[in-house]
């Protein structure tokens, strides 16, 4: 049995298709959560602005952070390479193969929202931006507390402020 070291663990490379198993099923069960609610919002940019949809994604990024500890990597390059080095673990070939197509699955969602949100914009008459072109005063919304603040006064409040746009996951 091959091993593999996380921080105090030792888990068996017999075991680590289970961890991708359950990634996967943990991923598909959000995004399913996320995707049947979107029909019960007026539009698509309430329902992308939903801060309960917001706290899934948010539910989503922590399962992965978990997820890659519990393979013993730091970055999805590692847990690749991982994989590949066990070629002759089916179980974890399998399982890793179901993980990036739900992920390929998300992907094409994404893309579809993201069209379906810039088609709604534009029939509502938004400002759509476009690269190179300032940024508009987006609203972020701070999930822990529901507060919202503009994207200029966050940068006037700190000039070295760090900013990680993430997709929506919706």
């Amino acid at each position: 049995i091959i091993t593999t070291h996380t921080h105090d663990e030792t888990r068996t490379m017999s075991t680590l298709h289970l961890v991708v198993q359950e990634a996967v099923e943990k991923i598909h069960g959000v995004i399913e959560n996320v995707k049947s609610k979107r029909h019960t919002f007026s539009t698509l940019r309430e329902f992308t602005l939903d801060a309960v949809t917001g706290m899934r994604s948010l539910v989503l990024v922590q399962f992965y952070i978990e997820f890659f500890t519990n393979c013993g990597v730091k970055t999805r390059e590692e847990l690749t390479e991982l994989v590949q080095s066990k070629p002759d673990d089916m179980p974890l070939q399998v399982a890793y193969q179901a993980l990036v197509d739900i992920e390929k699955k998300f992907n094409e969602y994404t893309a579809e929202v993201d069209k379906d949100l810039l088609a709604e914009d534009i029939a509502m008459g938004y400002n759509t931006t476009e690269i190179g072109s300032q940024i508009p005063d987006l609203k972020l919304l701070k999930l822990m507390s529901n507060e919202s603040d503009g994207l200029h006064t966050i940068f006037q409040k700190s000039p070295y402020t760090l900013l990680i746009l993430l997709r929506h996951f919706t």
